[in-house]
């Protein structure tokens, strides 16, 4: 009987110590892949792992909560993710999980309509500054090596990042006459003529209508909806003039704001449509001002 319980509580003894070591050991990965909480992922486009480990480090601490625990736009908050004037969207899919093709498209690129993946600067753009309107907040504090760091990590989560050739961003000079009257006026003749078919006329008070994304809803095949955007009431995502112009010159992926529709004017007349948005911009914070002195 003691040659019994001693030979048993050595076998419990070893249960234990093999449970405590397998719990405390740290898993091992092939070289060049981390993981996305129990995901792996391998780095890609040349980036170290150890680099990318730091992004996905940087991504758990403040990403995951709205782009998910998989990286493909299904927030962790049950709840979910709406805009400032109440619509629900979903965050940014780095997976191509989520897209009606597979893709990762970016809205506010260089790349514009019809394009995939995005350049370094962009997503460091969008990073830095965040989208007014959106949850996705601005972080202005990161340091490069971290911006570089969160890039490497969103890169390594699609293949696709291996072969994409970034474009170099064309150089863009704002006009000084930019809120001049006579550019605002044209900026409103062009939008009657191109654009409120789908933002609809602020001025006159004809809403925006919704259009469809080519990202499905969370479960289901059924395709997400957004609002034009309404630039007497809502904050533009980038406000920036360079960013104005080039979301109407380039247009916006994943969208059906399609550069095509208006490809035969001319830079300046895309800078009075600017012109005009900012003007419309101004006029609803005036608006938002005076009924707020009012309350």
């Amino acid at each position: 009987m003691r040659t019994w319980w001693l030979l048993s509580l050595g076998a419990l003894v070893v249960v234990v110590l093999i449970i405590v070591g397998a719990l405390l050991k740290r898993p091992s990965y092939p070289e060049g892949d981390v993981v996305l909480v129990g995901k792996r992922v391998r780095a890609s486009g040349g980036q170290s792992a150890d680099l990318v480990e730091r992004g996905r480090q940087l991504y758990i601490a403040m990403c995951m909560t709205c782009h998910g625990r998989q990286a493909n736009g299904l927030p962790v908050t049950p709840e979910g993710l709406r805009t400032q004037v109440g619509e629900p969207i979903l965050a940014r899919d780095f997976t191509g999980q989520t897209h009606t093709a597979g893709k990762v498209v970016f809205k506010y690129t260089w790349q514009g309509w019809g394009g995939e993946f995005a350049s370094d600067e962009d997503l460091k753009h969008v990073i830095r500054e965040g989208l007014r309107g959106t949850p996705m907040p601005g972080f202005e504090g990161l340091s490069e090596e971290d911006l570089d760091a969160l890039v490497a990590y969103i890169k390594s989560l699609h293949p696709g990042w291996k072969t994409f050739q970034s474009p170099s961003p064309p150089s863009v000079r704002v006009p000084s006459d930019l809120d001049a009257t006579h550019r605002i006026e044209e900026g409103r003749a062009l939008f009657q003529q191109k654009c409120v078919t789908c933002h609809g006329d602020p001025e006159s008070g004809r809403p925006p209508i919704a259009q469809p994304l080519q990202w499905y809803y969370p479960g289901t095949d059924s395709v997400l909806m957004v609002t034009a955007r309404d630039f007497l009431h809502e904050p533009l995502r980038l406000p920036d003039p360079v960013d104005v112009f080039r979301t109407i010159r380039k247009g916006i992926g994943g969208t059906t704001m399609n550069p095509q529709t208006w490809a035969e004017l001319t830079d300046d007349q895309i800078w009075s449509l600017v012109s005009y948005i900012r003007y419309l911009q101004r006029q609803g914070q005036e608006k938002k001002q005076l009924a707020q002195n009012q309350e």
